[in-house]
């Protein structure tokens, strides 16, 4: 291999590894708007408890989206002609649509503050998978690829249908007006939920790679799967046995953020553990082939 194939090879690697570093930020800004969602949508439904949680989340998502703002140079490398390449019209779009959302959440439905929620969420996600495609993480390998699939697509769509019904579930504790729309979406998210997270086991159980045995003993704990059983058959329960009071939906909303921060745990070792692979012409090279 000449020095020319080489310096490629390592201007790849390069590049992979600032696509992780951006997705990483991406999944954090996930994260802060799943909160977000569940703390306006307790307030929506009367709970002033949640009201000072939302002054500040709004407050660390406009920060957040500052510091991506600032991270967007790493991605010079990547082809200005790929139609997926992260742009910064992409996060002014996302920064717009944020504006939005924290401007105008009082003036909306609850379902509608959940859908604009929803759909940012979305958007992002969808970004963070573009950034896993410009930077090269889809021409590793087949168990890179399938590592990549898991952190970067298959859990954080586990955890985002978890905030659903995390946020769905405090409004349902928080007001007694019936909307039917929400009590279909936390039906459908109940029942959901556990059938995905076991799916993504049985992926890990056909995944050749050191750490696929230590994340699915971690999905398949008492600490995570029980959880999320018993999480469930709460939800379930939620129509007909509502307690309008700020201490019940704030015993649900930490109940579910336990489960959903040890999935975001699993995703982001998940991600990191992508920073060590390498192309087969690479491993050849420095003598792991």
């Amino acid at each position: 291999m000449n020095d020319q194939s080489i310096a490629l090879l390592f201007e790849k690697h390069k590049l992979r590894q600032a696509g992780l570093d951006i997705a990483l930020e991406l999944l954090e800004l996930t994260e802060l708007i799943q909160q977000h969602r569940g703390y306006t949508l307790a307030v929506l439904g009367g709970n002033n408890f949640f009201e000072s949680r939302v002054v500040f989340k709004s407050r660390e998502i406009d920060r957040h989206l500052q510091s991506i703002k600032v991270k967007l140079p790493v991605y010079s490398h990547a082809q200005a002609d790929h139609p997926s390449s992260l742009r910064e019209k992409q996060i002014k779009a996302l920064t717009n649509e944020w504006l939005t959302i924290s401007q105008h959440w009082r003036k909306d439905s609850a379902f509608e503050c959940f859908l604009l929620h929803s759909h940012f969420i979305n958007q992002v996600l969808k970004l963070i998978w573009d950034v896993a495609e410009v930077t090269g993480h889809l021409d590793v390998s087949v168990q890179h690829n399938q590592l990549v699939l898991l952190g970067l697509r298959k859990i954080p769509e586990l955890i985002e249908n978890i905030a659903q019904s995390r946020g769905l579930g405090v409004h349902i504790v928080s007001t007694p007006v019936r909307d039917d729309r929400i009590l279909s979406r936390l039906d459908y998210l109940s029942q959901s939920i556990v059938d995905a997270h076991i799916q993504i086991v049985e992926e890990l159980k056909g995944l050749n790679h050191d750490l696929s045995g230590e994340l699915k003993n971690k999905l398949l704990s008492e600490q995570c799967y029980d959880q999320l059983l018993d999480y469930t058959k709460r939800l379930m329960a939620l129509p007909g046995n509502q307690q309008h009071n700020p201490k019940t939906a704030d015993l649900l909303f930490a109940q579910a953020t336990r489960i959903i921060t040890l999935q975001y745990e699993i995703a982001r070792k998940t991600i990191r553990s992508l920073n060590y692979s390498m192309e087969p012409a690479m491993q050849s090279w420095v003598g792991f082939g």
